[in-house]
């Protein structure tokens, strides 16, 4: 995957689809002017001479090679070697030249072009080739550089160092305007800058030693095009694993697609909660600094949770809720195991399927299938608990009346260290703000039936009593219907 390009996939999905909000097309007009005035202003202070016309040009195949070829995966990442052709462009072509390579290369792109995204994009690219290239020069980076008597450490340190300064720059200008761009839709900007320079940075690195070795093969080396073979190599294969993977992930999303279609299937006054539930549960990772392996889980346990509702008979639901006995808690309560053993035959889905079976364990002991408590719980089920509560709350759930986000965050409040797990709570609240437009962009459709959704606390009280929340007193084994659940006092 290319560096850039991932900052340009995720700056499209900020701006893509929202080119009427004004503060985006201010952010991006703001961004095309300065790359305008700065590109200029290198033009001018660091003109393009004889020597850089034929890299340059080499440069402009390769980098719209580069464009041309790009292949995404569902996640809108896709892989290219822009970044290894904005980086060599810097000792070959010096920052003017650079900015050119940046122009010209989103022009060949199959996509989203002449849209704020692919203005943004260009901005972006312009910017990070003058900055990068200027930070070569103040390196005191060759440039030209020499055909001859050049040693291997005066090019280690007037070349490679300056490249990998440069490059460093080139990333901080990209993660900036990044961050920038996504905190208009409501992220904050710190966490984005710190994602976006972590999950970057050991790609800017493994292209700053390519390009270094392109460099020297060019000039000193003396190859010229034969350089530019010679270097594809290593880019094509890189090129064809990240094709595999994007092969293999677009199966994966298929699959998540046809259990996401099953799941809300089961309930027909649920469609699109799976989907909102991952959306929330996506905010509240960056409050609680989850690993890359916890976020995987997250996100495929969120989706898929309510996934063993498909073996919970249709009479069931349809009873109203003072009609239903302790057979029907039963089949309830059993759902969250029936889902774990759904994914957990599917191998990428196996480590979400602890997550997904205790989403409905609780801090006091007295949640199901198996009576966990507090740390016993795992984090994942602890997010997706209060994520799944919450959008039961705001969306109603049968015969109980959808709450005001902020109503609903004071509900799991006074539910905290009880049914929910309070760190994950505070964590919801920091990002209910943004309710209005997750729920927007996933539609409900909502049945008329009781009960439509057991994922509501107050339902949930239900499941665990056969009473309404003001009748509970202490509460049964949810699946026995006589005493306290496994775990309790």
């Amino acid at each position: 995957m290319n560096a850039g390009r991932a900052a340009e996939t995720d700056a499209e999905r900020a701006a893509s689809g929202r080119e009427r909000n004004p503060r985006i097309a201010a952010y991006v007009g703001a961004a095309v002017t300065i790359a305008v005035l700065v590109a200029a202003a290198s033009a001018v202070t660091h003109p393009l001479i004889a020597d850089e016309i034929r890299p340059l040009l080499v440069l402009l195949v390769l980098g719209g090679l580069s464009a041309a070829t790009l292949d995404y995966h569902n996640e809108g990442v896709g892989y290219s070697f822009t970044g290894f052709v904005l980086a060599s462009s810097l000792p070959l072509t010096g920052p003017t030249g650079a900015a050119l390579v940046g122009a010209v290369i989103p022009l060949f792109e199959r996509s989203n072009r002449w849209t704020i995204a692919h203005l943004f994009n260009t901005a972006l690219m312009v910017l990070m080739g003058v900055f990068s290239g200027m930070a070569y020069v103040w390196c005191r980076g060759l440039l030209p550089i020499p055909v001859h008597d050049t040693t291997p450490g005066q090019l280690l340190q007037h070349v490679g160092l300056p490249l990998l300064i440069a490059d460093i720059v080139g990333m901080v200008v990209n993660a900036l305007l990044l961050a920038g761009m996504v905190r208009l839709q409501g992220e904050r900007f710190q966490d984005v800058l710190a994602g976006a320079i972590r999950q970057t940075a050991p790609l800017y690195l493994g292209y700053t030693v390519l390009a270094f070795l392109f460099v020297v093969l060019w000039r000193p080396g003396q190859l010229y095009e034969l350089s530019a073979v010679l270097i594809m190599a290593p880019l094509l294969i890189a090129r064809w694993a990240y094709t595999q993977y994007g092969e293999e992930f677009r199966a994966h999303s298929r699959i998540l697609d046809t259990l996401i279609s099953a799941g809300d299937g089961w309930d027909r006054g649920g469609t699109g909660h799976g989907k909102r539930v991952g959306h929330y549960t996506h905010l509240m990772v960056d409050e609680l600094g989850l690993s890359f392996n916890e976020r995987r889980d997250l996100r495929y346990a969120s989706i898929l949770h309510d996934i063993g509702g498909l073996g919970v008979p249709r009479a069931i639901l349809e009873k109203p809720i003072e009609l239903r006995d302790v057979g029907d808690r039963r089949e309830i309560a059993a759902h969250p195991i029936m889902a774990a053993e759904i994914v957990g035959d599917i191998e990428f889905l196996a480590d979400a399927a602890r997550a997904i079976r205790h989403h409905h364990e609780r801090p006091d002991g007295r949640g199901y299938p198996d009576g966990l408590r507090a740390d016993e719980i795992p984090l994942v089920a602890r997010l997706i608990a209060v994520a799944d509560a919450f959008d039961a709350l705001t969306s109603g759930a049968g015969s109980f009346p959808a709450l005001e986000p902020d109503a609903a965050i004071q509900e799991l409040r006074r539910r905290a260290g009880t049914q929910f797990d309070p760190q994950c709570v505070e964590a919801l609240a920091r990002v209910a703000g943004r309710v209005d437009e997750i729920v927007a962009g996933v539609p409900e459709q909502r049945g008329e039936g009781p009960w439509r959704d057991h994922d509501d606390p107050r339902v949930n009280d239900i499941l665990l009593t056969g009473r309404p929340p003001e009748q509970s007193g202490a509460l049964p084994d949810p699946v026995t219907g006589t005493g306290p659940p496994p775990g309790s006092p």
